[in-house]
């Protein structure tokens, strides 16, 4: 996978260009089959920071799918995928009142159990 040339703009990189390029190491770890290493805890990303993080992305996911700029199938991935995110940071509330709310573990479980086998990690 490419990685993208850095963007031509004058000055010092801004934070998000930095967290870019960080996410971009992210990805290609893994890809070239490198463990990841954790760092270490930082006090500045509170957990309603997280949860407003993933809220603001899974707007951006259907604004774009709204506007028929991403695939269906891929909003939906990309969707479950920031569930599961958003359960690990605060557990789901249940869906009351819909035919879905006992199926939320279950799809999440399987979500999870797609997840490890995209990332050739053991399932259980």
């Amino acid at each position: 996978m490419p990685v993208e040339p850095a963007c031509e703009q004058p000055g010092p990189p801004s934070f998000e260009q930095r967290l870019h390029q960080a996410a971009t190491q992210l990805l290609l770890g893994p890809l070239a089959g490198v463990e990841t290493p954790t760092g270490d805890a930082r006090a500045c990303v509170g957990e309603q920071d997280a949860v407003d993080a993933v809220v603001l992305l899974l707007g951006m996911v259907h604004e774009h799918r709204q506007r028929g700029q991403l695939p269906f199938e891929v909003a939906v991935r990309m969707t479950t995928l920031l569930m599961v995110v958003r359960d690990r940071i605060r557990p789901l509330p249940p869906l009351a009142g819909t035919p879905e709310a006992e199926l939320l573990e279950a799809d999440l479980y399987e979500a999870v159990q797609a997840l490890r086998h995209a990332m050739r990690r053991p399932t259980a």
